[in-house]
C-alpha cells in the first residue's frame, strides 16, 4: 500500500508513519466493505457519503468548506466586495452572515499561522 502524498499528509509526518498507514488501510477496507454492503459503485461521491456516515467529517467542517468554496467562486463576480459576497452566500445557503464572516476569519487566521511557521 502506498501512502497518500498531500499537504495534510506532510503535516501528519510528525506523527508515526505507522498510524497514517493503518488509518489509510482501515479506511480503504471499510469503504470497500461499505460499497459491497450497499451495492454501490466506488466513486468520489460514494466515498464522501461514507465519510459522512462514519462521522469522520463533522457538519461544521462541511459548512465551513461550502462557505469558503462559494466565497472563492462569488468574490470575483462581486468585484471583490466582501460584504456583498457574504450577503449573497447568506441568502443562497440560508446561513447567517455572522457564520460566514466567522468562516472567513478562521481561514485568515489559519493562513497567517501557516505563513508564520515557514519563516
Amino acid at each position: 500500500m502506498k501512502l497518500l502524498k498531500s499537504k495534510h499528509t506532510m503535516m501528519v509526518m510528525k506523527r508515526p508513519q505507522h498510524i497514517m498507514g493503518v488509518f489509510q488501510k482501515g479506511i480503504e477496507e471499510e469503504f470497500a466493505k461499505y460499497c459491497e454492503d450497499f451495492q454501490i459503485e466506488s466513486s468520489v461521491k460514494s466515498f464522501l457519503i461514507f465519510i459522512i456516515d462514519q462521522d469522520l467529517i463533522s457538519p461544521a467542517i462541511m459548512k465551513r468548506y461550502v462557505i469558503l468554496y462559494e466565497f472563492e467562486k462569488l468574490y470575483p463576480l462581486h468585484k471583490f466586495h466582501k460584504t456583498q459576497t457574504v450577503f449573497t452566500i447568506s441568502n443562497k445557503l440560508n446561513i447567517s452572515e455572522r457564520t460566514i464572516w466567522s468562516a472567513l476569519k478562521y481561514k485568515m487566521e489559519k493562513y497567517k499561522k501557516s505563513r508564520g511557521k515557514r519563516k
